[in-house]
Parts: structure tokens; sequence; C-alpha cells
């Protein structure tokens, strides 16, 4: 038996924790705050903390030092429904035993547990990772809460925290590369440089030159001598993308490079150390490939030491209206409002299932902000590829597409206007909120006094205002008339 504490603001999952945790054995304490987490363990230390990040006050990551310095020999579990790359990074390198993304199945908790139990017994518990500076240029972007990618992020910061090669599988489309980018920028050879080297768009005959670079007149032409791409990686990681289409001459002097950790340039006779981590990602089965013999079994066991599965769109829907807000502003600024996920247009982007994944997303993105005309976007601006696998189709788009959805679209983009041309005394003190009103009261008053044929009474009623408020706001828009 343990005493297992749960950090969590959400009195279900505490719950949750506290009656399945005691059926099978355990002790359970929670708390709602970091700042509550520390007073409880300082009286009665636990072994096993499930922390989550969001908390009211402190948040979970900042406590997550102090909760280890209180409590040196307990198993730390960040949760969190809202994590990113950095959020699994920063739990990875503080020494959290593990990230959980939510939601999450109670059979996950009770193996997490035991597995803190076994490593805490055997003096292996999670030890803090060396940190290290993301490159100048901003951090790598992966869009997402999915479940599914909340697993990716997760990996990435384990495979981050060491120094092993990784095979990245995925569908074309799904963000191999931004995953081995974040691999990079997250581990201790991120201000050295990240070599990415596209096999599938190189002939056969220039492989050997580009990877190995060749000296003065090894060939034909060769007048000068050039590095190749693992020289130029330095200490830093060489990307292999596409390392299925490698042929078996170009998979055999990989093989070797890897094993001996040597190579020569083209007609040199110097020998070269490897320094740089190895990276490999493609959009094929890789093992199926092995099986076939179409792939080396011994340069694929090589390569694959560590490997991610990058999920495709379709397994994570709950992505497709984030990664739609985020390029949709990225290519047209501050000029739409964020996807209503219950209007016409969610439901299309929601039906389709996305066969060129997150590459096919942006497209479809940029080919509906031009189509629209800078108005709003509609399920009639989207590419007919889109429409057509739609069973929303059947409705006309246009007649689909809500008159609240048009309201809401334009006070957001009315509001945007009236933000840029203020002055800087107008934007401290202005009071927009009235304007508006002012703006939308007089069409308000109009429209429902035709619906009531001038009854004062059954307008008050439809608009929910005393007689006495409505005549008056009747009289000042009549003299205003």
């Amino acid at each position: 038996m343990a005493h297992v504490m749960v950090v969590d603001d959400e009195p279900g999952i505490c719950w949750a924790f506290q009656q399945f945790l005691s059926d099978h054995g355990h002790r359970v304490s929670v708390a709602a705050t970091a700042e509550q987490a520390l007073t409880l363990a300082a009286v009665d230390p636990p072994e096993v903390v499930f922390l989550d990040i969001r908390l009211p006050g402190e948040d979970g990551l900042s406590a997550l030092g102090r909760i280890r310095g209180c409590c040196p020999g307990a198993a730390i579990v960040v949760m969190t429904a809202y994590g990113t790359v950095e959020t699994a990074v920063q739990s990875v390198r503080a020494g959290a035993l593990d990230y959980l993304p939510k939601p999450f199945d109670l059979s996950q908790i009770l193996s997490l547990v035991d597995r803190a139990l076994l490593a805490t017994a055997a003096g292996q518990g999670p030890v803090r990772q060396p940190g290290s500076q993301p490159k100048p240029g901003g951090s790598v972007l992966l869009v997402g809460q999915s479940p599914a990618l909340q697993r990716v992020f997760k990996q990435i910061a384990v495979t981050a925290a060491c120094d092993a090669p990784v095979v990245i599988t995925g569908e074309s489309g799904t963000g191999k590369e931004l995953v081995a980018r974040a691999i990079h920028q997250h581990g201790v050879r991120s201000a050295q440089p990240f070599v990415p080297i596209h096999l599938a768009a190189l002939p056969e005959s220039l492989i050997e030159r580009e990877l190995f670079g060749h000296e003065r007149g090894a060939f034909t032409g060769a007048d000068h001598s050039q590095p190749g791409l693992l020289e130029r990686a330095g200490e830093g990681t060489l990307f292999l993308d596409e390392i299925t289409e490698a042929t078996p001459a170009v998979q055999s002097k990989l093989l070797r490079v890897l094993d001996a950790g040597d190579y020569r340039r083209v007609g040199g006779g110097i020998e070269r150390r490897l320094e740089a981590r190895v990276l490999a990602a493609t959009n094929r089965d890789i093992l199926a490939q092995v099986h076939a013999g179409g792939f080396r079994a011994d340069l694929y066991y090589r390569l694959a030491v560590l490997q991610i599965a990058v999920p495709p769109l379709r397994e994570r829907p709950e992505d497709v209206i984030a990664l739609w807000d985020y390029w949709l502003n990225r290519i047209s600024p501050g000029r739409h409002a964020p996807l209503n996920p219950g209007c016409a247009l969610a439901a299309v982007l929601l039906g389709y299932t996305w066969p060129g994944n997150v590459r096919e997303l942006k497209n479809t993105v940029e080919h509906a902000a031009r189509m629209c005309g800078g108005g709003l976007i509609g399920p009639e601006h989207l590419p007919s590829c889109v429409l057509a696998s739609s069973p929303s189709t059947s409705v006309s788009p246009i007649a689909a597409t809500s008159s609240m959805e048009t309201l809401q679209a334009n006070v957001f983009a009315w509001a945007r206007e009236q933000l840029a041309a203020s002055s800087p005394t107008e934007l401290e003190t202005g009071s927009l909120h009235d304007q508006l009103l002012d703006v939308v009261e007089a069409p308000l008053l109009q429209a429902t006094r035709e619906w009531a044929e001038g009854n004062q009474v059954r307008m008050a009623r439809r608009l929910g205002l005393h007689r006495t408020t409505l005549r008056e706001k009747l009289r000042k828009r009549d003299a205003e008339e």
C-alpha cells in the first residue's frame, strides 16, 4: 500500500482517484492547490504525487521543484489537458516520472503507481535533466490538444532528453519534420545545426557526395573540396527524411557509418568522425519493408532505438479547429474571428477525413481565405474535394450559415476596425461597449416595433425592458431622427 497524493482543482478527478486507488489498497490524499499540497506533504509525505499543471495560484510546473524538495523520495506524475511540447519538456527536465495527458483511463493510473513504487524501491527515481535554450527564431510549433498529439509531446520530451537515434513514422503531411525539429530544439544539441536531407529528392549518384562530401579531383568537375551533410551537421542533428527511399547501396553506407562512427569524403583518405545525432523519418510502414526485404533489418534496428508515431489528422479531429484558427491567423492576421465549433463551416471541416493531413488543411485555409474576398468564410469557399465528401453538402452551404454567425463575424470585424483607428486616449478611456450598443440598438428597436405593430407593451415584453425604459429609448431615437 502506498500514500498517493492527488493535486487537482477538479473535485471529480480527485474523487475518481480516491475511489479507484482506495479499492486497490492505496491511501489517497487530495489537495486543490499547490500550497495546500505542500502543507499536507510536510506533515504526511506521499510516495507518489499526481500533479495537475493548471491550478489556482501557483501552477503545477512551478510547484514541482518545491514538492520534490519537500518529498525527495516521491515520484511525481504531471497531468494536463492543455499541454504543449514545452510543458512536456519542462516536466521531464524537472524530474517528473511521467507526463500524463488528460483524459486518461484509470487503468493507466494504477500502472503508473506500480511503476513509481518499483522505481523508488530500486533507487531509480527520476532525475533532473540538463536544460538547453531554444535556438533563436522561436519555438517549433505543434498545434493541438488532442490526447493523441499530447502523447507525441510526451515522446518528444523523453527523446529530447537523451541522445539515441529516433525513427519518426506517420503519413505524409502529419508534421514529422516538425517533430524532428522539436526534438533537436529541446535537446542538449539545440545550439548546433539541424541539417535535413530528403533522400527521395536526390538521385543515387548524388546522395553519397551530399552525405559524405568530396575532395578536389574526386570526379570530373570536382575542382574544389566540399564538406558533406554529415560534416556540416557537426555536433548537431542530422535528419534523414524518407529513409525508406534510400537504395540498398546507400543503406549499406549509412549502416557502416552508424556502426563504425566514422566516414571518408568521396575521393578522400582521412577518417572523419560522425558527431551528430541521427533522426530518421518515413511515411511508409518501415517494419513491413524490413520483413519484405526492401529495407535492411540491421539498419532499421540501428536507427529505431526510439520510435515516435505521428497520428494522422483523422485520428485527432479535436485539433482541426485549432489548426484552422492558427493557419487562418497566420495568413490573414486579425481579419477573422475564431471558428465557432457549432457552425456549418466547422461541421464540414470535421466531417472530412483529411487524407493530406495538416498540409492539406493548411492549403484549404489558404484557399478559403483567398476565395472569401476578405468577407466571412463559409462552406462555399472550401475546395470542392472537401465539400464533395462532406455529409453536410446535402444542405445549401450558404443557407446553412446562420445569421447569428454573420452578426458575430461582423461585430468582430467592426471592433477590430474601431480599435485600429482609435487614438491612444480613446484606447484608454473610450467605451467601445457603449458605442456598439448605440450602433445596434436602433435597428433592434425598429425591427421589434414593426413586429409588434407599434404596441409598446408587446415590445417591452419581447425585449425584456420595463415600459418606462422602452418609452425613453423610443423618445430619444425618434428625436434623433
